[in-house]
């Protein structure tokens, strides 16, 4: 077993730590968003959702991108829209997804999505949402969530866009969600001097009311590119291998096409990690919230 391997195994056994002290009702929802794409949001959501249902927890997975790119990361392939609260299995145990079409109005968008949550019988979701914090959709998510993440790249475009997130969030939400925190996404491990620079940037924004994470998931084009087209996680790319243990799995089965990258590994731990901070953060902040915000 390879160091990286142990490294992988070591984090997860800590998550799973982690999520069975949480004592989980209706199925708290956390929303990924940013105002702008490409920042991570979707393959973080994928990932993180994997990782919790992986250590026994239910997980519902709520796509509300029309494009339906979280289904893609799961190995799905096309999924078409329906009515809250139907959701299929992934093939991959505890873990459920959902492409939910909300009704028009906002109000009852939100609640539909809240009310499907607390159905799904799930103990946990998280919730992908389109690349526009002024998306019906994004604005219902908020309303309907305990907690939010924020993912972004180092740049100054992904910077943008996270205060009119937490604007809306705040708006939404009515003051109940809680950011957990700015996930930072294609990080060189090289560029050490960047990344400070752009959390001194992400502090100066927010003024120490949100959390810059300290987990980041590094950049891997060929492991990313990789397990997308294989439909397979970080996890499974890195094992080489992954066999779904139930009906509706990916539609990709076996070996992948090729050995996976060298930082294969390394990537796959970075997700481990970011997933026990974020359960940790959770657990920190009345994690024992329902899906509609309040506490029990």
């Amino acid at each position: 077993m390879t160091a990286l391997v142990q490294s992988y195994h070591c984090l997860t056994d800590a998550l799973g730590r982690i999520l069975w002290a949480m004592p989980l009702t209706r199925a708290p929802a956390v929303t990924f968003a940013n105002g702008k794409g490409g920042v991570g949001k979707t393959t973080i959501c994928a990932n993180v959702a994997a990782l919790w249902a992986a250590q026994g927890r239910s997980v519902l997975a709520v796509d509300l991108d029309a494009q339906g790119n979280l289904a893609a990361a799961l190995g799905l392939g096309v999924v078409p829209q329906s009515a809250p609260p139907s959701s299929q299995p992934t093939g991959r145990s505890g873990l459920f997804y959902a492409a939910w079409s909300l009704p028009d109005p906002p109000d009852a968008a939100a609640e539909a999505l809240a009310a499907g949550i607390g159905e799904s019988g799930c103990e946990l979701a998280v919730i992908d949402t389109p690349p526009s914090a002024f998306s019906a959709q994004t604005e219902a998510a908020l309303a309907a969530s305990r907690w939010l993440v924020i993912p972004m790249r180092c740049d100054s475009h992904s910077i943008d866009g996270i205060a009119t997130v937490l604007s809306r969030a705040i708006e939404a939400g009515d003051g109940r969600i809680d950011p957990l925190g700015v996930a930072l996404f294609s990080v060189n491990p090289r560029a050490v001097r960047l990344v400070a620079d752009t959390r001194d940037d992400l502090e100066q924004l927010l003024g120490g009311g949100v959390d810059v994470l300290e987990s980041t998931i590094r950049t891997a084009e060929r492991a990313q590119v990789d397990a997308l087209e294989a439909g397979v996680l970080a996890g499974e790319y890195a094992a080489g291998e992954y066999t779904p243990d139930g009906p509706g799995g990916p539609t990709w089965r076996g070996r992948l096409p090729r050995r996976p990258a060298r930082n294969a590994g390394a990537l796959a731990s970075d997700y481990a990690s970011l997933a026990s901070e974020i359960a940790t953060a959770i657990a920190s902040r009345g994690h024992h919230a329902n899906a509609d915000g309040t506490g029990q």
